[in-house]
């Protein structure tokens, strides 16, 4: 589909037509469902309706945009710099869009919109659901192989994740 139009640069006289007049929400555990339409503010056709999304915590965020009026295409945005982390057509069904993402704590911007290029006008329902992760902690784990040189060579290789230091036991036997 064609790039959806960039947010407003201004605010209008409806909400979520731009940055300054979006929707909040926020999620730690649990769903919102907000109802809206495109085509009905300023912008018509271009309109995006934007929704500043709060994560308190990290987790999964489904982000399903459903509309029995026209095309939907959902967008998820970092809130500071604006950079696009991901967009979904019709991976919710018909034409339906769904993201599912694991992000960070963090704010957020989720845009509504229309995959289509045509002036489409129509109302949708945004669902965000989020589940918060849950800290994991890995033990015991081993790999056996016969060590050889060369081309044979055996490596062993672990990968530790995140931003905070980690304490960390290797034994070789």
């Amino acid at each position: 589909p064609p790039p959806p139009p960039p947010p407003p640069p201004s605010t209008s006289g409806e909400p979520n037509d731009s940055i300054g007049t979006a929707t909040l929400v926020t999620l730690s555990a649990g769903a919102a469902t907000v109802t809206g339409t495109i085509g009905d503010g300023t912008y018509a056709a271009a309109d995006v309706d934007i929704y500043a999304v709060t994560l308190t915590v990290a987790g999964q965020l489904t982000v399903t945009l459903n509309s029995d009026d026209l095309d939907a295409f959902g967008i998820v945005l970092e809130a500071t710099g604006l950079a696009r982390i991901a967009d979904d057509d019709d991976s919710g069904g018909g034409l339906n869009a769904r993201l599912v993402l694991t992000l960070e704590a963090g704010d957020y911007l989720v845009l509504a919109n229309t995959a289509t290029s045509v002036a489409e006008t129509g109302s949708y329902v945004l669902t965000l659901s989020h589940q918060a992760s849950t800290a994991s902690r890995l033990s015991n784990i081993s790999t056996r192989g016969p060590v050889r040189t060369g081309d044979e060579v055996m490596i062993g290789g672990l990968i530790i994740s995140g931003s905070q230091p980690k304490d960390v036991l290797i034994r070789g036997i």
